[in-house]
């Protein structure tokens, strides 16, 4: 339709680029990757350039190490972008409404510090009005998570381009050819 965002060539790659930096994280975690059922840079009615979809693991319970990869996954799409295009040059992609990336990643880290008891104060009281000394952890705990991102990037570009590459032939990958291209 006519009201769906149109894409450049080079808005294209860059959503390759930041989808691919989300399915690596996935991929990559160190306790139990999501079943990655696919990647799409295919523009959605809804305003989304693209996404990485991925099937639930099993357990409602998740663990703090969990938690920061999860993390370090929602904020692998801008981490992907500095990776190739450099920190002065990451687009708003992860940014906007109340389900971009880093409303997520806020939200994710908010619900850790203020109402899970993983705040580095040790506090165990639960509260849905973070104080400036939780802003500060929240802030902390993206950061890091953020930093873990760009690093796990750095040290698998080769399959960030290669994946990337890929997704921009054809739009649309399903887990098991992300899997594949990320074996090499």
């Amino acid at each position: 339709p006519d009201s769906v965002i149109r894409l450049t060539p080079d808005d294209m790659r860059r959503v390759a680029v930041h989808e691919t930096g989300h399915a690596l994280a996935a991929l990559m975690s160190s306790v139990g990757a999501p079943e990655l059922a696919f990647v799409s840079i295919i523009p959605r009615m809804n305003g989304s350039l693209g996404f990485t979809a991925s099937v639930p693991p099993d357990g409602a319970v998740m663990t703090r190490t969990q938690v920061h990869e999860r993390l370090r996954t929602i904020l692998a799409g801008r981490a992907a972008e500095e990776v190739v295009y450099g920190k002065a040059d990451i687009s708003l992609s992860s940014g906007g409404g109340q389900s971009s990336d880093l409303a997520v990643a806020t939200l994710t880290a908010t619900h850790v510090i203020c109402t899970s008891g993983f705040g580095t104060d040790g506090n165990l009281h639960w509260t849905s009005t973070p104080t400036s000394a939780q802003l500060k952890q929240i802030d902390s705990l993206l950061r890091r998570a953020y930093r873990a991102a760009v690093v796990l990037l750095r040290a698998n570009r080769i399959a960030l381009d290669r994946i990337s590459a890929a997704l921009l032939e054809h739009q649309e990958l399903d887990g098991a050819a992300v899997r594949a291209l990320l074996a090499g």
